[in-house]
């Protein structure tokens, strides 16, 4: 018999601190659990977690940007989804994080 069925995704995690923001950088584990994905309860992750802005690879092994003011983002180049984690938190903290302080 099978694992029962999870109400909670499964992940690890680890904190990051990028332009000054607190950011979960996450990995969904789903692909290896019956559970949801972190893609599809991203706002139970963001509340357990406590933060407002996640960086994480899903169960494909693409990594993507959500945060709580700007939803879903992808993060690649060339319509390309980025596998690798460290060029994922440059493409976050270029894109997402780093605001312009002096607009008006």
């Amino acid at each position: 018999m099978g694992q029962p069925f999870s109400r909670t995704p499964q992940y690890s995690y680890h904190f990051v601190e990028i332009e000054g923001h607190n950011v979960a950088v996450v990995i969904d584990k789903s692909d290896r659990v019956a559970c949801p994905s972190v893609t599809n309860a991203i706002e139970m992750v963001s509340k357990e977690l406590g933060v407002d802005k996640i960086v994480y690879r899903d169960t494909l092994g693409d990594w993507d940007f959500w945060s709580i003011d700007d939803g879903f983002r992808p993060l690649g180049e060339n319509g390309k989804p980025t596998k690798d984690m460290d060029r994922a938190l440059e493409l976050a903290a270029e894109r997402y994080l780093a605001r312009n302080l002096f607009s008006a």
